[in-house]
């Protein structure tokens, strides 16, 4: 690096970076030890760490690392004996826990902040203490506040201003949730910060505070078998670090770590580029960072002062990642850790976009994702027909034991028997109401799905993948003339799947209610229990005349088209849009109809668990792409 003439901290100080294990906290040290500093890494864990000072030795020689063990960041005076001598306190260690309480978690990140800084102004020798912050501080963390934003300009004193609103908001909680908790708590702990230095700036008017705002961290890491997983050029963001601590004039600033704008399109064309011939995923058709960042070009500044050119580019960022960890036992999960790729669980249809999807990527044991889907619950919808106008059993919930996602990227609904004899189950139906096929186009809905295999102990069990007109959402009274599409229903867990189309009146009419239009067939090359199948319905209105068409697997097995009804139930029934529903009933009429008695029976079996990959919705290009809503993780 360059030589700072009068650095604020002379060279051969020693600088206490805490959690110096980590990601970042460990290219912090590496940038230190670089210009001429005596790095004293604060951890937890000493046996996880233990790897810490032999790579140091290798690299630096001996002498230029210590390693200090500090169990509990929060405890009262975790920090004093590591600061004894010191220079410089680099504060980069936080408590994340994304299942946690906000208050404990939050509570936590603030005090383990508030020790730290005290640590640093009762040493002496002290001169400047360094907050490793986070873009969550920054910016909204909803969509649609964060875009909004669109053409505004953000500076040192912008905060998010809905991260703790959503941090305390009452559960049910999303995926959301734990991001929310995680940026809360960057934002309360940097702003607890700033508020102790105003403080105490006339007590110790010789120490310097600034706190180092990164955006997503790429790049290789300092030791890829021991310092964890992740996809986020970090040797700028540990520039940025070296650069507030040692340049005298940088004082009491919010430096900010945004290289470029970046979306996770712009990722997926770099990656295809440096790894020619692998499969990836369809672009997420990724929106344009709505904000200016106004100090960019301040840190940028920064790193020239220190001796580097500049900012090292996404391309050269993610190639050095992955670069570096082929030889390691994690080379196979280099670009995983990146995004979803090599097989994309979201397929793409030759001819359509992807209208909408989920792909229940999420952390394990939380709800589906209240910005897609309403979770149903009771035994019917206020003021509808009772028994879900199914003659249904169960009780419908919004409980983890009945409705959950995995954290492999899966929703799971589970049927459970209680003490007294009854059943619980889940139902869950997208928010939005808007899917249909434009005069002239076509739609898929689609998803991958597995049924229970109780083998022989599945009487009652009814999974399926269905829609609704939209026009049924607040009425409730007036099925089957809204419409409804079967795409799979299984009953009894026998191995058939079901392909219906409700239509026009009750009993009767055109598709002969309380039936509908149906018709069934095994699964290609596996049982339908137990096994994941693709099902689809295809509404097709550019054929003469307009169809149905249902399939398993690719396979077509049924069909309906406008010639069996009259024009007016087709187009209520087709023409107007749909809301797409996945569910699990206990017994109910196509149960017992089917079975010949009524079901469950005693013997039928608790616990059995209906999967789903993906839900998705595709259009022709006719109808214009809409937001898609897919995880970053693939199986």
């Amino acid at each position: 690096m360059a030589a700072v003439e009068n650095p604020a901290i002379p060279k051969g100080s020693i600088v206490v970076v805490t959690g110096a294990n980590g990601y970042i906290a460990s290219h912090i040290a590496d940038q230190f030890i670089q210009a001429g500093y005596v790095v004293r890494g604060t951890v937890r864990n000493p046996k996880k760490s233990a790897w810490l000072v032999p790579h140091f030795e290798k690299a630096y020689g001996k002498g230029k690392f210590e390693l200090h063990v500090v169990p509990d960041m929060q405890a009262d005076g975790a920090y004093d004996d590591a600061v004894k001598g010191a220079a410089a306190f680099v504060h980069t260690a936080t408590v994340i826990d994304f299942n946690g309480d906000p208050a404990e978690v939050i509570g936590g990140a603030v005090k383990c902040g508030q020790v730290a800084i005290e640590a640093a102004y009762h040493e002496p020798n002290m001169k400047r203490f360094i907050l490793t912050s986070s873009a969550s501080t920054l910016m909204p963390l909803k969509k649609e506040n964060f875009f909004a934003l669109k053409g505004q300009t953000v500076d040192e004193n912008t905060y998010g201003h809905d991260a703790k609103e959503l941090a305390w908001a009452p559960p049910p909680w999303g995926i959301e949730h734990g991001g929310a908790i995680y940026g809360a708590s960057k934002q309360e702990q940097e702003q607890s910060m700033w508020k102790y230095y105003k403080e105490n700036a006339a007590r110790r008017p010789d120490i310097v505070v600034n706190s180092i705002v990164p955006d997503f961290n790429f790049g290789r890491s300092i030791d890829p078998v021991n310092t964890g997983d992740y996809f986020i050029d970090v040797q700028d963001d540990a520039a940025l670090h070296l650069a507030a601590a040692i340049l005298p004039d940088v004082k009491g600033e919010r430096i900010f770590a945004f290289a470029f704008p970046m979306n996770w399109d712009i990722i997926l064309d770099i990656l295809r580029n440096q790894n020619p011939g692998k499969k990836f995923v369809e672009d997420f058709y990724g929106e344009e960072y709505p904000v200016t960042v106004k100090p960019i070009a301040r840190a940028e500044s920064l790193l020239r002062r220190i001796g580097r050119t500049g900012w090292i580019s996404l391309e050269d960022s993610i190639a050095s990642n992955t670069e570096h960890l082929k030889g390691t036992d994690r080379a196979s999960n280099a670009l995983l850790l990146a995004l979803p790729l090599i097989e994309a669980k979201v397929p793409k249809i030759p001819g359509f976009e992807l209208t909408w999807a989920d792909d229940f990527m999420g952390r394990r044991n939380t709800l589906p994702d209240p910005d897609n889907w309403i979770i149903d619950t009771g035994t019917s919808y206020p003021g509808g027909p009772p028994a879900w106008g199914t003659w249904e059993l169960q009780t419908y919930t919004d409980s983890v034991k009945n409705v959950r996602v995995n954290g492999k990227g899966n929703l799971q609904i589970t049927a459970i028997k209680n003490l007294t004899g009854g059943w619980t189950s889940s139902r869950i139906e997208t928010q939005r109401t808007d899917f249909v096929a434009k005069p002239g186009g076509k739609m898929i809905i689609q998803a991958s799905l597995k049924t229970p295999d109780m083998r022989g102990h599945g009487y009652g069990y009814w999974p399926a993948f269905w829609t609704l007109g939209s026009e049924y959402r607040g009425n409730y009274w007036n099925w089957p003339y809204v419409g409804e599409i079967d795409i799979m229903e299984n009953v009894n867990l026998g191995d058939l799947t079901w392909g219906v189309l409700h239509c026009d009146v009750n009993p009767g009419g055109f598709c002969n209610e309380s039936n509908g239009l149906g018709n069934s067939t095994t699964c290609p090359n596996s049982r339908c229990p137990g096994n994941f199948h693709t099902y689809s319905i295809e509404v097709d209105r550019s054929s003469d005349p307009e169809e149905l068409r249902w399939y398993v697997d690719g396979v077509q097995y049924h069909q309906v088209n406008a010639t069996q009804m009259s024009d007016k139930v087709w187009a209520q029934t087709v023409h107007k849009p749909h809301f797409v529903l996945l569910n699990m009933a206990m017994g109910g009429g196509f149960p017992d109809g089917v079975a010949g008695f009524k079901t469950p029976t005693n013997a039928t079996a608790s616990g059995g668990t209906y999967e789903a990959e993906y839900v998705a919705v595709y259009n022709t290009p006719s109808y214009n792409r809409l937001n898609v809503t897919v995880g970053v993780g693939s199986k």
